[in-house]
Protein backbone atom coordinates (compact mmCIF):
# COMPACT_ATOMS: atom_id res chain seq x y z
CA UNK A 1 0.00 0.00 0.00
CA UNK A 2 1.49 3.33 -1.11
CA UNK A 3 1.74 6.08 1.49
CA UNK A 4 0.74 9.66 0.54
CA UNK A 5 1.30 12.72 2.71
CA UNK A 6 -1.11 15.63 2.20
CA UNK A 7 -0.07 19.05 3.50
CA UNK A 8 -2.99 21.50 3.25
CA UNK A 9 -4.18 24.23 5.61
CA UNK A 10 -7.79 24.22 4.31
CA UNK A 11 -9.19 21.42 6.45
CA UNK A 12 -12.26 20.64 4.32
CA UNK A 13 -10.15 20.36 1.19
CA UNK A 14 -7.58 18.25 3.07
CA UNK A 15 -10.28 15.80 4.16
CA UNK A 16 -11.79 15.66 0.67
CA UNK A 17 -8.44 14.64 -0.91
CA UNK A 18 -7.79 12.17 1.90
CA UNK A 19 -11.16 10.48 1.35
CA UNK A 20 -10.53 10.08 -2.39
CA UNK A 21 -7.12 8.52 -1.80
CA UNK A 22 -8.28 6.22 0.99
CA UNK A 23 -10.98 4.84 -1.30
CA UNK A 24 -8.21 4.04 -3.79
CA UNK A 25 -6.35 2.04 -1.12
CA UNK A 26 -3.67 4.62 -0.39
CA UNK A 27 -2.41 5.01 3.14
CA UNK A 28 -2.93 8.69 3.93
CA UNK A 29 -1.00 10.99 6.25
CA UNK A 30 -2.51 14.43 6.92
CA UNK A 31 -0.87 17.69 7.97
CA UNK A 32 -2.66 21.03 8.31
CA UNK A 33 0.53 23.15 8.23
CA UNK A 34 4.02 23.05 6.82
CA UNK A 35 5.89 22.30 10.04
CA UNK A 36 3.66 19.33 10.82
CA UNK A 37 4.12 18.11 7.24
CA UNK A 38 7.92 18.21 7.54
CA UNK A 39 7.76 16.18 10.78
CA UNK A 40 5.44 13.55 9.28
CA UNK A 41 7.57 13.26 6.15
CA UNK A 42 10.70 12.60 8.18
CA UNK A 43 8.98 10.22 10.56
CA UNK A 44 6.93 8.08 8.15
CA UNK A 45 8.84 8.49 4.83
CA UNK A 46 5.82 8.71 2.46
CA UNK A 47 5.98 7.48 -1.13
CA UNK A 48 4.58 10.81 -2.40
CA UNK A 49 3.83 14.27 -1.02
CA UNK A 50 0.96 16.60 -2.01
CA UNK A 51 1.56 20.10 -0.70
CA UNK A 52 -0.27 23.44 -0.89
CA UNK A 53 1.93 26.42 -1.76
CA UNK A 54 0.37 29.28 0.22
CA UNK A 55 0.19 28.38 3.90
CA UNK A 56 0.81 30.45 7.04
CA UNK A 57 4.05 30.19 9.04
CA UNK A 58 5.78 27.65 6.75
CA UNK A 59 4.72 27.75 3.10
CA UNK A 60 5.07 25.03 0.47
CA UNK A 61 8.37 26.39 -0.87
CA UNK A 62 9.93 26.14 2.58
CA UNK A 63 8.57 22.62 3.03
CA UNK A 64 10.06 21.56 -0.32
CA UNK A 65 13.43 23.14 0.42
CA UNK A 66 13.59 21.56 3.88
CA UNK A 67 12.73 18.07 2.63
CA UNK A 68 15.00 18.21 -0.42
CA UNK A 69 17.91 18.93 1.90
CA UNK A 70 17.29 15.76 3.94
CA UNK A 71 18.51 12.55 2.32
CA UNK A 72 15.49 10.29 3.08
CA UNK A 73 13.16 12.68 1.25
CA UNK A 74 15.37 13.98 -1.54
CA UNK A 75 13.89 11.70 -4.22
CA UNK A 76 10.32 11.51 -2.90
CA UNK A 77 7.87 12.70 -5.59
CA UNK A 78 6.61 16.15 -4.57
CA UNK A 79 3.45 17.65 -6.10
CA UNK A 80 2.39 21.25 -5.49
CA UNK A 81 -1.26 22.25 -5.25
CA UNK A 82 -2.17 25.85 -6.02
CA UNK A 83 -5.04 28.05 -7.16
CA UNK A 84 -5.07 29.28 -10.76
CA UNK A 85 -4.42 32.83 -9.56
CA UNK A 86 -1.19 31.63 -7.94
CA UNK A 87 0.06 29.80 -11.03
CA UNK A 88 2.98 32.22 -11.38
CA UNK A 89 4.47 30.58 -8.27
CA UNK A 90 4.74 27.23 -10.01
CA UNK A 91 7.82 28.12 -12.01
CA UNK A 92 9.68 28.83 -8.80
CA UNK A 93 8.47 25.53 -7.35
CA UNK A 94 9.59 23.51 -10.38
CA UNK A 95 12.99 25.22 -10.35
CA UNK A 96 13.35 24.24 -6.69
CA UNK A 97 12.76 20.58 -7.52
CA UNK A 98 9.02 19.94 -7.42
CA UNK A 99 8.01 17.06 -9.69
CA UNK A 100 4.53 18.21 -10.74
CA UNK A 101 1.60 20.44 -9.84
CA UNK A 102 -2.20 20.46 -9.64
CA UNK A 103 -4.30 23.57 -10.23
CA UNK A 104 -7.20 24.00 -7.80
CA UNK A 105 -9.95 23.08 -8.18
CA UNK A 106 -9.04 19.68 -9.64
CA UNK A 107 -11.22 16.62 -9.95
CA UNK A 108 -10.69 13.04 -8.79
CA UNK A 109 -9.40 11.87 -12.18
CA UNK A 110 -6.80 14.64 -12.42
CA UNK A 111 -5.62 13.92 -8.89
CA UNK A 112 -5.26 10.17 -9.39
CA UNK A 113 -3.66 10.46 -12.85
CA UNK A 114 -1.03 12.86 -11.55
CA UNK A 115 -0.25 10.69 -8.53
CA UNK A 116 -0.02 7.46 -10.52
CA UNK A 117 2.19 9.11 -13.17
CA UNK A 118 4.61 10.40 -10.56
CA UNK A 119 4.73 7.09 -8.69
CA UNK A 120 5.46 5.23 -11.94
CA UNK A 121 8.28 7.65 -12.84
CA UNK A 122 9.66 7.35 -9.32
CA UNK A 123 9.63 3.54 -9.59
CA UNK A 124 11.42 3.78 -12.93
CA UNK A 125 14.11 6.05 -11.50
CA UNK A 126 14.55 3.70 -8.53
CA UNK A 127 15.04 0.80 -10.94
CA UNK A 128 17.72 2.83 -12.73
CA UNK A 129 19.45 3.57 -9.44
CA UNK A 130 19.29 -0.08 -8.33
CA UNK A 131 20.69 -1.22 -11.66
CA UNK A 132 23.44 1.35 -11.31
CA UNK A 133 24.23 0.10 -7.79
CA UNK A 134 24.42 -3.49 -8.99
CA UNK A 135 26.66 -2.51 -11.88
CA UNK A 136 28.98 -0.67 -9.52
CA UNK A 137 29.10 -3.60 -7.11
CA UNK A 138 29.85 -6.24 -9.73
CA UNK A 139 31.88 -4.36 -12.35
CA UNK A 140 33.91 -1.57 -10.81
CA UNK A 141 35.84 -3.12 -7.89
CA UNK A 142 38.07 -5.42 -9.97
CA UNK A 143 38.86 -2.84 -12.65
CA UNK A 144 39.71 -0.17 -10.07
CA UNK A 145 41.72 -2.50 -7.83
CA UNK A 146 44.00 -3.65 -10.62
CA UNK A 147 45.61 -0.25 -11.45
CA UNK A 148 45.49 0.77 -7.79
CA UNK A 149 47.45 -2.36 -6.88
CA UNK A 150 50.17 -1.41 -9.37
CA UNK A 151 50.32 2.19 -8.10
CA UNK A 152 50.47 1.17 -4.43
CA UNK A 153 52.96 -1.67 -4.95
CA UNK A 154 55.43 0.34 -7.02
CA UNK A 155 55.08 3.38 -4.77
CA UNK A 156 55.94 1.17 -1.80
CA UNK A 157 59.01 -0.19 -3.59
CA UNK A 158 60.22 3.33 -4.38
CA UNK A 159 59.71 4.39 -0.76
CA UNK A 160 61.36 1.39 0.91
CA UNK A 161 64.23 0.85 -1.55
CA UNK A 162 64.87 4.42 -2.71
CA UNK A 163 68.62 4.22 -1.97
CA UNK A 164 69.31 1.14 -4.10
CA UNK A 165 66.97 1.62 -7.08
CA UNK A 166 68.78 2.45 -10.30
CA UNK A 167 67.73 5.37 -12.52
CA UNK A 168 66.61 2.86 -15.14
CA UNK A 169 64.36 1.07 -12.62
CA UNK A 170 62.94 4.39 -11.44
CA UNK A 171 62.08 5.28 -15.02
CA UNK A 172 60.35 1.92 -15.58
CA UNK A 173 58.47 2.11 -12.26
CA UNK A 174 57.42 5.69 -12.97
CA UNK A 175 56.13 4.65 -16.40
CA UNK A 176 54.10 1.79 -14.86
CA UNK A 177 52.62 4.12 -12.23
CA UNK A 178 51.73 6.68 -14.89
CA UNK A 179 50.03 4.08 -17.11
CA UNK A 180 48.05 2.67 -14.18
CA UNK A 181 47.06 6.12 -12.98
CA UNK A 182 45.93 7.05 -16.49
CA UNK A 183 43.93 3.81 -16.74
CA UNK A 184 42.27 4.54 -13.40
CA UNK A 185 41.50 8.09 -14.49
CA UNK A 186 39.81 6.81 -17.67
CA UNK A 187 37.72 4.31 -15.69
CA UNK A 188 36.50 7.06 -13.36
CA UNK A 189 35.89 9.47 -16.26
CA UNK A 190 33.88 6.84 -18.13
CA UNK A 191 31.87 5.95 -15.05
CA UNK A 192 31.03 9.59 -14.26
CA UNK A 193 29.86 10.12 -17.83
CA UNK A 194 27.70 7.01 -17.52
CA UNK A 195 26.06 8.37 -14.35
CA UNK A 196 25.43 11.75 -15.97
CA UNK A 197 23.86 10.28 -19.11
CA UNK A 198 21.93 7.54 -17.28
CA UNK A 199 20.38 9.78 -14.63
CA UNK A 200 20.33 13.21 -16.29
CA UNK A 201 19.70 12.35 -19.93
CA UNK A 202 16.80 14.79 -20.30
CA UNK A 203 18.68 17.59 -18.49
CA UNK A 204 21.88 17.65 -20.53
CA UNK A 205 22.16 21.03 -22.22
CA UNK A 206 23.15 20.72 -25.87
CA UNK A 207 25.76 23.48 -26.24
CA UNK A 208 27.25 22.57 -29.62
CA UNK A 209 30.47 23.76 -31.23
CA UNK A 210 31.69 23.35 -34.80
CA UNK A 211 34.44 20.89 -35.69
CA UNK A 212 35.93 20.07 -39.08
CA UNK A 213 37.34 17.01 -40.81
CA UNK A 214 40.98 17.90 -40.05
CA UNK A 215 40.31 17.92 -36.30
CA UNK A 216 38.76 14.46 -36.50
CA UNK A 217 41.69 13.19 -38.56
CA UNK A 218 44.22 14.54 -36.05
CA UNK A 219 42.28 12.90 -33.25
CA UNK A 220 42.25 9.54 -35.07
CA UNK A 221 46.01 9.72 -35.73
CA UNK A 222 46.67 10.33 -32.02
CA UNK A 223 44.69 7.20 -31.11
CA UNK A 224 46.59 5.15 -33.72
CA UNK A 225 49.91 6.38 -32.29
CA UNK A 226 48.86 5.22 -28.81
CA UNK A 227 48.59 1.70 -30.22
CA UNK A 228 51.85 2.12 -32.19
CA UNK A 229 49.86 1.43 -35.38
CA UNK A 230 50.09 4.67 -37.28
CA UNK A 231 50.58 2.80 -40.58
CA UNK A 232 47.38 0.76 -40.06
CA UNK A 233 45.16 3.85 -40.06
CA UNK A 234 43.50 4.79 -43.36
CA UNK A 235 41.61 8.09 -43.46
CA UNK A 236 39.09 9.00 -46.14
CA UNK A 237 37.49 12.19 -44.87
CA UNK A 238 35.91 14.80 -47.11
CA UNK A 239 36.01 18.41 -45.96
CA UNK A 240 33.08 19.26 -43.68
CA UNK A 241 32.00 21.16 -40.60
CA UNK A 242 29.74 19.68 -37.94
CA UNK A 243 28.09 21.06 -34.81
CA UNK A 244 28.62 18.64 -31.92
CA UNK A 245 28.77 18.38 -28.13
CA UNK A 246 32.55 18.60 -28.08
CA UNK A 247 33.52 16.45 -25.07
CA UNK A 248 30.75 13.94 -25.64
CA UNK A 249 31.34 13.54 -29.38
CA UNK A 250 35.07 12.99 -29.11
CA UNK A 251 34.57 10.64 -26.17
CA UNK A 252 32.33 8.47 -28.40
CA UNK A 253 34.72 8.82 -31.37
CA UNK A 254 37.64 7.82 -29.15
CA UNK A 255 35.84 4.73 -27.81
CA UNK A 256 34.90 3.51 -31.28
CA UNK A 257 38.41 3.98 -32.70
CA UNK A 258 39.97 2.45 -29.59
CA UNK A 259 37.79 -0.63 -29.99
CA UNK A 260 38.75 -0.90 -33.66
CA UNK A 261 42.45 -1.03 -32.73
CA UNK A 262 42.00 -3.01 -29.50
CA UNK A 263 40.17 -5.87 -31.21
CA UNK A 264 42.36 -6.07 -34.31
CA UNK A 265 46.02 -6.93 -34.77
CA UNK A 266 48.98 -4.93 -35.95
CA UNK A 267 49.02 -4.98 -39.74
CA UNK A 268 45.21 -5.05 -40.01
CA UNK A 269 43.80 -1.79 -41.33
CA UNK A 270 41.43 0.49 -39.45
CA UNK A 271 39.57 2.57 -42.03
CA UNK A 272 37.75 5.79 -41.13
CA UNK A 273 35.56 7.41 -43.75
CA UNK A 274 33.56 10.59 -43.25
CA UNK A 275 31.36 12.56 -45.61
CA UNK A 276 28.45 14.92 -45.33
CA UNK A 277 25.20 14.57 -47.27
CA UNK A 278 22.23 16.91 -46.84
CA UNK A 279 23.38 18.16 -43.43
CA UNK A 280 23.96 14.58 -42.21
CA UNK A 281 27.45 13.39 -41.31
CA UNK A 282 28.04 9.77 -42.31
CA UNK A 283 30.97 8.42 -40.32
CA UNK A 284 32.14 4.85 -40.98
CA UNK A 285 34.71 3.01 -38.89
CA UNK A 286 35.86 -0.35 -40.27
CA UNK A 287 38.30 -2.83 -38.75
CA UNK A 288 39.48 -6.32 -39.71
CA UNK A 289 39.56 -7.67 -36.19
CA UNK A 290 37.78 -10.27 -34.07
CA UNK A 291 34.27 -8.88 -34.53
CA UNK A 292 31.37 -9.53 -32.17
CA UNK A 293 30.36 -13.03 -31.09
CA UNK A 294 27.09 -14.36 -32.54
CA UNK A 295 24.20 -12.29 -31.18
CA UNK A 296 26.57 -9.91 -29.42
CA UNK A 297 25.37 -6.71 -31.06
CA UNK A 298 21.87 -7.18 -29.65
CA UNK A 299 23.33 -7.51 -26.14
CA UNK A 300 25.23 -4.21 -26.04
CA UNK A 301 24.51 -2.63 -22.67
CA UNK A 302 26.27 -0.88 -19.82
CA UNK A 303 29.01 -2.95 -18.15
CA UNK A 304 28.69 -5.64 -20.85
CA UNK A 305 31.91 -7.21 -22.13
CA UNK A 306 32.25 -9.96 -24.71
CA UNK A 307 34.59 -12.95 -24.50
CA UNK A 308 36.40 -11.32 -21.60
CA UNK A 309 38.32 -14.46 -20.62
CA UNK A 310 39.51 -14.99 -24.19
CA UNK A 311 40.33 -11.38 -25.01
CA UNK A 312 41.68 -10.41 -21.56
CA UNK A 313 40.50 -6.88 -22.22
CA UNK A 314 40.70 -4.11 -19.67
CA UNK A 315 37.82 -1.80 -18.94
CA UNK A 316 34.33 -1.80 -17.44
CA UNK A 317 32.29 -2.48 -20.56
CA UNK A 318 30.89 1.04 -20.89
CA UNK A 319 32.56 2.42 -24.01
CA UNK A 320 30.29 1.12 -26.77
CA UNK A 321 27.15 1.64 -24.70
CA UNK A 322 28.12 5.25 -23.98
CA UNK A 323 28.94 5.84 -27.64
CA UNK A 324 25.41 4.71 -28.56
CA UNK A 325 23.89 7.00 -25.92
CA UNK A 326 25.98 9.98 -27.08
CA UNK A 327 24.91 9.46 -30.69
CA UNK A 328 21.29 9.53 -29.43
CA UNK A 329 21.99 12.82 -27.64
CA UNK A 330 22.98 14.19 -31.06
CA UNK A 331 19.67 12.83 -32.43
CA UNK A 332 21.67 10.48 -34.63
CA UNK A 333 21.84 6.75 -35.33
CA UNK A 334 24.53 4.12 -34.92
CA UNK A 335 24.42 0.99 -37.07
CA UNK A 336 26.75 -1.96 -36.46
CA UNK A 337 27.55 -4.87 -38.76
CA UNK A 338 29.96 -7.51 -37.53
CA UNK A 339 31.00 -11.10 -38.10
CA UNK A 340 33.15 -13.17 -35.74
CA UNK A 341 36.85 -13.08 -36.78
CA UNK A 342 35.98 -10.98 -39.86
CA UNK A 343 35.84 -7.44 -38.52
CA UNK A 344 33.27 -4.80 -37.67
CA UNK A 345 31.67 -1.91 -39.55
CA UNK A 346 30.19 0.92 -37.52
CA UNK A 347 28.21 3.66 -39.26
CA UNK A 348 27.21 6.87 -37.47
CA UNK A 349 24.59 9.18 -38.98
CA UNK A 350 24.63 12.53 -37.17
CA UNK A 351 22.64 15.64 -38.17
CA UNK A 352 24.55 18.91 -38.11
Amino acid sequence: MKKVLIIEDEIDFLEEIATILQRENFEVLKASDGNEGIKLARQYKPDLILCDILMPITDGFEVLQELKESSPSILTPFIFMTALAEKKNLRKGMEMGADDYLIKPFNREELLNTIHTRLEKYAESQNQINRLKNNIIYSLPHEMQSPLHVIISFSKIMTEFAEIISPKDISEIGSAIYKSGNRLFKIIQKFLMFINIELNNDKIILHKIKINSSKMEDFARNVAEEFDRKDDLILKCANFELAVLNDYFFFAFNELINNAFKFSKKGQNVIIEAKKNNNILELNIHDQGTGFPDGGIDKIDAFMQFDRKIMEQQGIGLGLFLAKQIVKLHEGKMNIKSFPKSGTDICLLIPS
